[in-house]
């Protein structure tokens, strides 16, 4: 049974960090077992509304890009897709969504075009 202030469903994340040459701590807190609130959670799990200017500027294919989700990995057209919606999707919201079948259908419209497979 925890008694006030004894800590209990506390856990403390401790990372070092090295910027310039000098080593600082970063203490990051959690309650429980939650480190988001509910409404937290269901904003990661979702896709924003996508203006123009960001589709053409996190959703365009670079050689490199397209070299990674080659088909001669052993992806089929449908992992292909998938992968670039993830690697757009985390410059443009610096995370991946859970649901990444979610995407806005223009940013998978845009990629399917790139990739030259069926959306």
């Amino acid at each position: 049974m925890c008694r006030s202030g004894s800590g209990c469903g506390r856990a403390w994340l401790v990372l070092g960090l090295a910027a310039d040459g000098v080593d600082r701590l970063l203490e990051v807190r959690f309650r429980g077992d939650r480190v988001f609130a509910d409404e937290g959670l269901e904003r990661l799990r979702r896709f924003p509304d996508i203006s123009r200017d960001e589709l053409f500027r996190y959703f365009t294919l670079i050689p490199s890009d397209i070299a990674f989700v080659t088909p001669g990995r052993g992806r089929g057209p449908a992992e292909r897709l998938g992968l670039s919606v993830a690697l757009c999707s985390l410059p443009w919201l610096g995370f991946v969504p859970d649901r990444v079948a979610d995407a806005p259908p223009v940013a998978v419209a845009r990629l399917a075009d790139q990739l030259q497979v069926d959306a």
